[in-house]
């Protein structure tokens, strides 16, 4: 299995936001809002938008970093053709990393049915 995290899988671009966006289906749970797209790749990408409300730059990098690594971890076990926009709706100090591979867990679930 191969645990990095590679430019390949991350959105980066404001246009693969915003496709994300416009084509997407919408995941949502009481802590957090997820856009799922499929794309025409190899592997599933991710991109995680922290707002301000959820506090300030060192909580918001912390919680696109606990995000980062839980997909890092299973991304195996998601589609391989997906592109993902997470958005927390808490506070930065809420999200703790099983939470965040929680909801990582619920969106493959919710993708393979």
């Amino acid at each position: 299995m191969n645990y990095k995290f590679t430019k390949e899988e991350r959105l980066r671009k404001t246009n693969e936001f915003r496709n994300v966006f416009e084509n997407g289906k919408v995941f949502k749970d009481k802590n957090f809002v997820a856009h799922l797209l499929l794309n025409n790749r190899q592997n599933s990408r991710i991109g995680i938008i922290a707002k301000k409300k959820i506090g300030n730059a060192v909580k918001r990098n912390r919680a696109k970093r606990l995000f980062r690594d839980a997909f890092r971890t299973e991304k195996n076990g998601l589609a391989s053709n997906i592109d993902i926009i997470i958005i927390p709706r808490i506070k930065a100090e809420d999200i703790t990393h099983s939470l965040a591979k929680g909801f990582i867990e619920k969106l493959s679930n919710y993708i393979k049915h």
